[in-house]
């Protein structure tokens, strides 16, 4: 039996970031859940078991097809967004986050990005 630390692959994914990590996991758990492909489904609990990479997830035409349409479908509910509405989701995503530093032991982040200055929240989909 070795010592060493079982090597997390999600972890290792996201270039050490523990927050990255628990959002990504968390995130694949939903897809795994909630999606209703089975094979999908399968390909996602090989990953969160172990058994398969997130490289080889992220590059499995089924996954693809897949997420790029809940990533069109997300696209087309944002563009019909107000920028208000952008912003509290945005609002939403950091708190979120900031509850999961919480959960995980860390630190609050020291400067986080501003919300509603700068960036999509304030993009016109009609401009």
């Amino acid at each position: 039996m070795s010592s060493t630390p079982e090597r997390d692959p999600v972890l290792a994914f996201t270039g050490g970031d523990r927050v990255e990590a628990e959002q990504l996991r968390r995130s694949l758990v939903a897809i795994r859940d909630n999606l209703g492909d089975e094979q999908v489904t399968a390909r996602v609990q090989a990953v969160l078991s172990g058994r398969a990479s997130l490289r080889e997830l992220t590059r499995d035409p089924v996954f693809l097809r897949k997420l790029g349409r809940g990533m069109d479908e997300f696209s087309a509910r944002w563009s019909q967004m107000s920028p208000a509405e952008r912003a509290e989701l945005a609002r939403q995503g950091q708190a979120d986050t900031d509850r999961l530093r919480e959960e995980l032991g860390m630190a609050p982040e020291s400067d986080p990005a501003p919300i509603g200055e700068f960036g999509p929240a304030l993009t016109d989909p009609e401009a």
